[in-house]
């Protein structure tokens, strides 16, 4: 009895450990697709670019699911994949441990998620706020000290016509941004270090305007509108700056992604609840084996 009892809590140690190692391996396949989406590299802009030829556009969210299913395949074949059956085993016996498996798959998919979203919620509260100490940085000037991210009024030459706009379409929401190089008044445009981020048109920026007030982020550009100032010719400077006049803007990204891992959390959660009631149905159906008596034990013949 004690053999038994040990057997069934070291399997159940390594079934909860196969689960956390398949949720470990499928946080870090989110975050590292997360980062080169924002970045727009690796696996992310390749297939981004092929759709861009192909379609004329992108789909990002599309991308990053198709890619997470694929990447996170290798962690379910090594830490959850069903070993085969005996060829003495049942075949109940062999569907429930597939359907057990699979139900681990659910846990670790939703666990997996839910710590990209812990992960993308601390970078969230750590990007730059619209509170501090207001830097003015003239580009006419010589920079006296390196910008700083935070609260600031960026003045220059804003370059309207190299405008590039950036459409992002995801599932329930979409979104349009269009970021600008601004330079020092009268220089000509050469390595680009500094973009602002305009709202929609209005009368204002229609007429033009040499002084833009927002929050400052280093490296804000997105990596979709940075491939496409490069192959337009120009070159950019490392670091470059992005001066937010809609500080809502430079939050959308992290939002979007905090909300789309939510929601498949959220998913396969009520998958794996739904899963694991099928799974108790059908152990209820499955057929218990009789009992079959003990074979008496006849007294042994004691010597008179």
């Amino acid at each position: 009895m004690r053999r038994r009892r040990r057997t069934g809590r070291s399997r159940g140690r390594r079934a909860v450990g196969r689960t956390l190692g398949f949720s470990l391996w499928l946080a870090l396949v989110s975050l590292f697709l997360l980062w080169q989406a924002a970045t727009y590299r690796g696996f992310m802009s390749l297939v981004g670019e092929w759709q861009f030829n192909a379609f004329g556009r992108h789909y990002p969210t599309f991308n990053y699911v198709v890619l997470v299913f694929l990447l996170g395949l290798p962690g379910y074949l090594l830490f959850l994949r069903p070993r085969k059956p005996r060829r003495e085993e049942r075949p109940e016996s062999a569907l429930m441990r597939s359907a057990t498996a699979f139900l681990k798959a659910l846990f670790g998919v939703a666990a997996g998620l839910g710590g990209a979203m812990l992960l993308v919620a601390l970078l969230l509260l750590f990007l730059p706020r619209e509170s501090g100490e207001l830097q003015r940085i003239d580009l006419s000037r010589p920079l006296v000290a390196q910008p700083h991210d935070g609260p600031a009024i960026l003045s220059g030459d804003i370059i309207y016509e190299r405008t590039a706009g950036f459409d992002e379409d995801l599932l329930v929401a979409r979104r349009s941004f269009r970021f600008t190089p601004v330079i020092g008044v009268g220089n000509e445009p050469g390595d680009l270090r500094f973009f602002v981020q305009l709202p929609p048109a209005d009368e204002r920026t229609r007429r033009g305007v040499r002084s833009v007030k927002g929050v400052l982020k280093r490296n804000g550009l997105p990596g979709e509108i940075v491939r496409l100032f490069r192959y337009a010719g120009y070159r950019l400077d490392e670091p470059h700056y992005v001066l937010f006049a809609e500080p809502a803007a430079m939050r959308w990204p992290y939002r979007t992604a905090l909300a789309q891992f939510a929601v498949g959390a959220v998913l396969a959660l009520l998958f794996a609840l739904l899963q694991r009631r099928r799974i108790g149905r059908f152990g209820e159906r499955e057929p218990k084996a009789e009992l079959e008596p003990e074979p008496a034990v006849e007294p042994s013949a004691r010597p008179v």
